[in-house]
């Protein structure tokens, strides 16, 4: 029996730690075949679920059976680990002594499960503890002040005239006046009291006549007093004396206020408030078995509470769970010990790719957009009251508002995950963040005005499909702060981060590729009757009058549930389309936080005055239900479709439809045989359709067989049922819900056609044209093999003939051929694509030869390939049929890692702005070595040897003085036309090889003659050096190597040293020896190739040695790219006598 153990490496999946300092040793007494058959079956489980995660699944969940643990896999299966069954009691000890307690034996039921929960709190075993797994968000800091006031707007346009105010209140009575002029006739007073006769007054004389009077402006007239009881004729009186002129009455009220103005231009921001503190949580401390407490200010401490049970115990990290206590048997001596296993949920995350929705000037952007519009206030829908006679559609007191209601909502990005099953922590949004910049300008839209709300992960039958879903929220105050290439040279652009902790000793953070921000302004909202979103924008009336006299579509009242969302599309105005109407597309309108809302108003109508809302059922989401009866014929409710702003509980647009509910149509005929392809699909470009595939006559005759009509029959009495778009008339599609129950398929696939009363005469021949895209999803999806099914419907051609003849579906089917491909895959062979070299043995490797002028270093760089590399995938593809996906082709080139022998030094390649870089690493400095430029598409631009003032004479020692060069891993990613962008794939990574970058020459062979020793005489020994370039030519007096190298100088560089055979090298003994190097002489400024310089040797003591020794000089080289070092040896013998 060989010994097994859990901690079998799952290549992404798990890993093996020994917990001696989690857990101690125990001896155990179980019966070691049962426990066997245990470790066994742990074993095959894990085996299993590290299967599982490499074919693409994911580890959802985990939960305590009991006996053991649970792993429930994204495919709804589980796999159980669980230890042996508890030990046997201790042998009983002697009489009156307590016997020894038995071994302790491996947990079953003890099995102990911690999980985080989506609120954030730890839940042991599926219950929720007091302890939370992550800092609570902080209180939100004060409010800032408030901003200055913006600047007063421009002049408005003269507004329309005002409504005339209402008549003010009556003024009090004033005191007598003076006699005035006689007034204009007053309203008739109330009744008076009979007055009793008046003395008949004297005659006055005749007075002077008096100036006429300035005529008075004429005053506004007064509103109509009511009229008083007629009061009893009283007796005539004496004419009085005329009265003096009355005081002007008190001002009436006020009149009613005007319509607001416009809004003012917004102040500036207010300041920051503070930052609220975080909560403390609790994180499980692998070493001491407890939870740590981290405190608001980060302080860590032993919170005493134990997660590590007695038996088996999982506890999540969050892209990992810890397996801990596993019981491992050593069949050789029977004995246990407890093991961890680190289990993660997933593969780790390799990169993220954003799945652009829009453009920008031709880069992949993510549109922030500002919603504008009128706030509507509706009256209360009520189905049982008639509701019909208004002609607006505010609520009742409401007579509209010009206030623009401005806000911007949740932006939503899509991603691509590589590779697809990586796992995604979705519930700890601090490991999602963005970076966020301006091309060429200090930024102003940063990091922080894009914050993360959720994210959500896309699963298909249970299997991450690699796409997942980011929704961040915009700062209100900041969208205007994105740069806008249309107004300058400068763009915002953002990428996400994601940091897994998948190796918590070494996190990583992955970015993604950057995209630019585009603000945008969207306004004018409208609704509009489209059924099926087909791109047929029906205007719909706005008011409830008007819809109660035009019917907009009629339904069977057999149809049973609809859902009305299909049926109406929503347009709105786009400030960077010119203000032109986009619709707005579901998604959008979800991820934006609108909604279309659906209500019944009243509508009674028919000689009994019938409820038009009792015929049908309607939900608020827009399932519209008819009720199936006789009785629903012509009948005639009316929905309002409202466009809701769920963010701010604001309504932005409104109309009224009214439905006419019909018989059903008679029961339709299904032609039985379908109208089959068998076709193979090759990946292709976008823009290429796939097939267009064209009935043949034989078919349309089996058609006519069954329908029992003649072609010409046929032909005079049906149609196909179209529809009007953009490339002319498009069949409607179905597909069949129940036996003899169509509906129409939203979204179509392909394009149906027929033709329509040809020189052939072949009516009603279909061509069913099936777009490159959807049929790659579609095999991508389903396989090959798979068939796609759509039915078309024929219709009567005469409205007369709607009810006597019967619709007729045909169903056209397209089955994948077995010699489809989706999977273009390249490689580039040693022996077929690359040449031999002087520094290539193994085909491996190009050379990047490093020379220089002045203070810049040159790179010549040397390709390994005998063809361009983008050549051989370009005919490669061909080969196998790809023949767009090679004409489109690309090849973009980065660096992968980087090595040499440089002493001290390691090395690391960093991304920047638009360039990669190798950089050398010695303790904590870092130094740029090569940078490697790339154009906009990521071909290859430039490569650059960094200089000495830029890299500190870093790069320049390590061109020189490694013994092996410098050697950069290249990796080349070939790319091509969508849906391919990134399908091609290399096989056995031969898409990766190395460059060298050598320095320009070397020396390979320094030395000297030896030398005897003579006392008191000064011996001399030429040099001699072989100097050759990176092609291995040798440099010599006549080839003109020296001066084109610039050879200046060679020195000593650094002490003489010595050994004697027995001992290291040392100094030399200056008091016993005088040994010197002395350099070349130069012409011209630069060695010629005949003197490298000599060595002198003197014995200063005068006492002959009686044993050689060696000895070693150091020397410099100086030429025109830096400093080459080496050493040359020789030997001192004994003097020859």
């Amino acid at each position: 029996m060989k010994k097994r153990f859990l901690s079998a490496m799952i290549l992404g999946a798990l890993t093996v730690t020994s917990t001696n300092t989690l857990t101690s040793c125990k001896d155990y007494d179980d019966d070691i075949s049962d426990l066997q058959e245990r470790i066994n079956a742990n074993y095959s489980a894990l085996e299993q679920i590290k299967a599982l995660i490499k074919s693409g699944q994911v580890i959802t969940g985990v939960t305590n059976s009991g006996t053991g643990v649970t792993f429930t896999m994204s495919d709804g299966k589980s796999y159980t680990v669980t230890n042996g069954k508890d030990g046997k009691d201790g042998a009983v000890g002697a009489t009156g002594a307590t016997g020894a307690t038995g071994a302790t034996g491996a947990a079953g039921k003890d099995a102990k499960v911690w999980t985080i929960g989506e609120d954030g709190y730890w839940y042991c075993d599926g219950v929720k503890t007091e302890f939370p797994s992550r800092g609570a968000t902080g209180a939100q800091g004060e409010k800032g002040d408030t901003g200055a006031t913006g600047a007063q707007g421009e002049k408005g346009d003269k507004g329309d005239k005002g409504d005339t105010g209402a008549t003010g209140a009556q003024g009090e009575k004033g005191d007598k006046g003076e006699k005035g002029d006689t007034g204009a006739t007053g309203a008739q007073g109330e009744k008076g009291d009979k007055g009793d006769k008046g003395d008949k007054g004297d005659k006055g004389d005749k007075g002077d006549t008096g100036a006429t009077g300035a005529t008075g402006a004429t005053g506004a007239t007064g509103a109509t007093g009511a009229q008083g009881e007629k009061g009893d004729k009283g007796e005539k009186g004496d004419k009085g004396d005329k009265g003096d002129k009355g005081d002007t009455g008190a001002t009436g009220a006020t009149g009613a206020t005007g319509a607001t103005g416009a809004t003012g231009a917004q102040g500036e921001k207010g300041d920051k408030g503070d930052i609220g503190l975080t909560g403390g949580y609790y994180k499980p401390n692998l070493k001491t078995g407890n939870f740590d407490y981290v405190d608001p200010n980060g302080n860590v401490s032993d919170s005493g509470i134990s997660w590590l049970g007695q038996g088996l115990t999982v506890v999540d990290m969050g892209s990992y769970y810890w397996l801990c206590n596993v019981v491992e048997l050593n069949p050789a001596d029977d004995s246990k010990a407890l093991k961890n296993i680190k289990v993660a949920k997933g593969l780790q995350v390799g990169s993220i790719v954003y799945r652009p929705a829009e453009y920008y000037r031709g880069i992949q952007s993510i549109q922030v957009d500002a919603f504008r519009y009128k706030p509507l206030a509706l009256f209360k829908a009520n189905d049982q009251k008639d509701q019909t006679a208004r002609t607006d559609d505010f609520a009742d007191g409401y007579k509209g508002n010009d206030r623009l209601f401005s806000f911007v909502p949740n932006v939503v990005m899509r991603y691509y995950v590589n590779p697809k099953n990586a796992f995604l922590d979705m519930n700890d949004k601090s490991k999602y963040s963005f970076v966020v910049t301006d091309s060429r300008y200090t930024r102003t839209f940063t990091d922080n005005d894009l914050e993360i709300k959720s994210v959500d992960q896309e699963f298909v039958n249970g299997v991450p499909t690699g796409l997942f879903t980011v929704t961040a929220k915009a700062a209100q105050d900041r969208d205007m702060d994105i740069k806008n290439l249309n107004n300058s040279d400068q763009v915002t652009v953002a990428a996400l981060r994601y940091t897994d902790y998948t190796d918590e000793d070494a996190p990583t953070a992955v970015v993604s590729d950057f995209a630019a921000l585009r603000h945008n302004v969207v306004s004018e909202f409208k609704i509009y009757f489209d059924p099926f979103h087909k791109g047929i924008f029906t205007p719909v009336t706005p008011t409830p009058a008007a819809a109660k006299n035009e019917v907009l579509f009629n339904l069977s009242y057999d149809s049973g549930e609809i859902d009305l969302n299909n049926y109406f599309s929503v347009r709105y105005n786009s400030a960077y389309e010119n203000n032109s109407p986009i619709t707005f597309d579901t998604q959008k309108m979800s991820d934006a936080g609108f909604k279309l809302k659906f209500e019944q108003i009243g509508f009674v109508a028919g000689d009994e005055m019938t409820v038009q809302a009792d015929h049908c059922k309607l939900t608020e989401n827009g399932k519209f239900t008819p009720v199936n009866a006789p009785s629903s014929a012509g009948r005639t409710p009316i929905v309002r479709v409202s466009l809701v702003d769920t963010n701010n509980d604001q309504v932005a647009a409104v109309v009224y439809a009214k439905i006419m509910l019909v018989k059903p149509e008679i029961k339709p005929l299904v032609i039985k045989d379908p109208i089959k392809w068998n076709k193979d699909y090759v990946l292709s470009c976008s823009e290429d359709n796939f097939s267009k595939f064209e009935m043949k006559w034989t078919a349309m005759e089996t058609i006519l067989n069954e329908v029992g009509l003649s072609k010409k029959q046929f032909d005079d009495k049906y149609k196909l049922e179209t529809y009007d778009s953009a490339s002319g008339k498009v069949a409607y599609q179905y597909y069949k819900v129940a036996e003899g129950k169509f509906n129409q398929a939203d979204p179509s696939f392909g394009v149906v056609t027929a033709t329509e009363g040809d020189e052939s005469h072949e009516t009603n021949i279909l061509k069913w044209n099936i777009g490159n895209d959807e049929a790659y999803r579609f095999v991508d999806y389903y396989g090959i093999g798979a068939k796609k099914d759509v039915i078309v419907k024929f219709v009567p051609r005469e409205l007369a003939d709607q009810n006597v003849l019967r619709p007729i579906y045909v169903t056209l089917s397209w089955i994948v051929g077995e010699k489809s491909k989706i999977t273009p895959s390249v490689e580039i062979i040693n022996s077929e694509h690359k040449a031999r070299a002087s520094w290539d043995k193994d085909y491996t490797h190009a050379l990047a030869y490093v020379s220089k002028s002045d203070c810049e270093f040159n790179i010549t760089a040397l390709t390994p390939f005998n063809n361009d590399p983008l050549n051989i995938v370009k005919g490669q593809l061909k080969k196998d049929g790809y023949v767009k996906l090679a004409d489109a082709a690309s090849m973009k080139y980065k660096f992968n890692g980087a090595s040499a022998s440089a002493t001290g030094y390691k090395f690391e390649v960093k991304y920047k702005d638009d360039y990669q870089c190798v950089y050398a690493v010695k303790g904590n400095k870092t130094y740029p070595v090569v940078k490697f430029y790339t154009d906009a598409d990521g071909n290859p631009w430039k490569l650059r040897y960094v200089n000495d003032k830029e890299g500190a004479g870093i790069a320049t020692e390590i061109l020189n003085s490694a013994s092996e060069p410098l050697t950069v891993t290249i990796e080349m990613n070939a790319k091509t036309c969508a849906p391919a962008e990134d399908l091609i794939q290399f096989k056995n990574e031969s898409n990766i090889y190395d460059m060298k970058f050598i320095r320009p020459m070397t020396i390979t062979d320094a030395s000297s003659k030896n030398i005897n020793d003579a006392s008191g005489a000064v011996i001399e020994s030429k040099v001699t050096m072989t100097f050759v370039d990176w092609q291995k030519n040798v440099f010599k007096k006549d080839n003109g190597y020296y001066s084109l190298y610039e050879i200046e100088s060679i020195k000593q560089d650094g002490p003489i040293q010595y050994t004697w055979a027995t001992e290291g090298f040392t100094n030399v003994d200056k008091s016993k020896f005088d040994i010197q190097y002395v350099g070349p002489k130069t012409v011209n400024g630069y060695i010629d190739g005949t003197d490298f310089g000599k060595v002198t040797y003197k014995n200063i003591n005068g006492i002959a040695i009686v044993n050689p020794f060696k000895v070693k000089v150091p020397v410099v080289v100086n030429y025109k790219w830096g400093k080459l070092k080496t050493t040359f040896e020789f030997e001192v013998g004994v003097s020859k006598k």
